[in-house]
């Protein structure tokens, strides 16, 4: 949307700025913000072209051309304002998805936070992960419901932080075939004895 613009008769004006549509009549100004503005439209009617007001007002005068481009302008003018007021809508949905799913995502966090330890400890000492400290990381495993009826929504995964992210992908895992994944492979001439028992 460019600077304002209005359109004048001997008897009306009306002015189409980027935030609002300003109609100047000899009874008084009406100011039509935003998605307001679909309460005016452009009509031609017996030969004359016509500014409609509320589907009742008429208010004539404009010459053709700028009937042309004043309708232009009010038709680009809602539509901007409709996708403005969309978007607004979508964002407030998204915030008011995630608030609800605030405590399983907390949840979520922690729990992603404990296996990763346990999983990098075990890397580190190039062993599986204990089945004991397997059988823990399962069963402690989060319900997320809300989260997974949630992320379905366009845009929700979006706005999650970094680390929700990540700990999401993360309760998506098989953690049994990723410890299968992670177990070290034996140097060559070595047994493999990743699948024995440990004393």
């Amino acid at each position: 949307m460019t600077g304002p613009r209005t359109w004048a008769t001997a008897v009306w004006s009306v002015t189409v700025s980027p935030h609002d549509v300003l109609l100047r009549t000899p009874i008084g100004d009406i100011n039509f913000a935003g998605t307001e503005a679909r309460a005016l439209r452009v009509e031609r009617r017996w030969f004359r072209w016509q500014l409609v007001v509320e589907s009742s007002h008429r208010l004539g005068g404009l010459t053709r051309s700028d009937a042309l481009a004043l309708a232009d302008r009010l038709a680009r003018f809602v539509a901007e304002h409709e996708q403005a007021d969309a978007y607004v809508a979508q964002e407030v949905f998204l915030s008011e998805l995630r608030r609800s799913a605030d405590r399983e995502l907390t949840a979520l966090v922690e729990w992603a936070g404990r296996t990763r330890l346990v999983f990098n400890r075990a890397q580190l000492q190039e062993q599986p992960v204990a089945p004991e400290d397997l059988r823990k990381i399962q069963e402690s495993r989060p319900e997320i419901n809300r989260i997974l009826e949630a992320r379905g929504e366009p845009g929700f995964l979006a706005i999650l932080e970094d680390e929700e992210q990540a700990a999401l992908l993360l309760h998506d895992q098989d953690l049994e075939e990723l410890q299968r994944l992670m177990v070290p492979k034996p140097r060559q001439g070595e047994p493999d004895n990743s699948s024995l028992p440990r004393q």
